[in-house]
């Protein structure tokens, strides 16, 4: 006679059997909807089917999602060609700007900036007034890159520096680390630039992950657990999260550090945040040096 331990075992044996059936072809299904997207298609024709798909399906996980996402990718990707910039971009760097890399003269930014030139092509220090300027500069395609400090190991993130980037729509493309013995803290930098263009930065002697940075505005804990878990489903690892309270209203601003290794899983992950968080801001994809 089978033990009531065995004839339990042999169920949930049979029901992950079924499950993983049920997983098959719904993944057969959700390709196939994927197929009727019509020919050439808008972001918005593809966000009416994915809030078509998540309104009408019961029973949808956060897997089936990501499943769509990754579909829908293979067959119109073009129509989030300016969110995959990020990964692919699509121009070369502007007539007179290669190398030239704007900053705030001082002794810290200099010493970054010695950092960073090692990696960059045709260096060119161009010292300005404020950072603004230095902004400016890059936005108005005089400098390719910008150095600002984002973080330090006295206040953490520095927010106003990530205003920047937002400010005159810019990318981090690298960062670095120094530290200074006389003031007994470190300083983070990050390199920035234009996005959707193919900047020349060498990581030969770098072992550390591509970093991918990201910001949302989420007023629930469900919202910020299901961005961990569909990055899990991704095959990212998670690097940092921080937050910042926002002062017009009671919801948090996430900054996710998301590290991953294969670039379609990121392009997956991206698609998913075009379509479930539109609103989302893209901070940059990096390595340290």
């Amino acid at each position: 006679m089978h033990s009531s331990n065995d004839i339990i075992l042999k169920d949930i044996s049979d029901l992950s059997e079924r499950s993983g059936l049920i997983s098959e072809q719904k993944s057969i299904l959700i390709a196939m909807l994927s197929e009727q997207i019509p020919q050439s298609p808008s972001y918005t024709d593809i966000l009416n089917l994915y809030l078509m798909f998540c309104r009408e399906t019961d029973g949808l996980s956060l897997s089936d999602k990501i499943c769509f996402c990754r579909a829908v990718r293979k067959t119109a990707g073009a129509a989030f060609a300016d969110a995959l910039s990020i990964i692919d971009a699509d121009f070369s760097v502007p007539k007179g700007s290669r190398g030239k890399t704007a900053f705030v003269k001082n002794l810290y930014n200099e010493a970054a900036y010695k950092l960073f030139s090692s990696a960059i092509s045709q260096p060119t220090p161009i010292s300005y007034s404020s950072f603004e300027d230095c902004c400016d500069a890059v936005a108005s395609d005089v400098c390719e890159f910008v150095i600002l400090p984002i973080e330090n190991s006295i206040d953490g993130k520095m927010f106003s520096f990530y205003s920047l980037l937002d400010q005159y729509d810019l990318r981090i493309h690298s960062v670095c680390n120094r530290e200074y013995a006389n003031d007994a803290k470190s300083i983070r930098y990050a390199l920035a630039g234009k996005p959707n263009i193919k900047h020349d930065i060498s990581y030969a002697n770098s072992t550390s992950k591509e970093i991918f940075e990201f910001s949302l505005s989420v007023d629930t804990d469900t919202n910020n657990i299901d961005i961990t878990l569909a990055a899990a489903l991704c095959s990212a690892r998670i690097h940092r999260i921080s937050t910042l309270p926002l002062s017009y209203n009671d919801t948090l601003r996430f900054y996710y550090s998301l590290a991953f290794s294969v670039p379609e899983q990121l392009k997956t992950f991206i698609t998913y945040l075009c379509l479930e968080y539109p609103q989302y801001t893209p901070i940059g994809l990096y390595r340290e040096i």
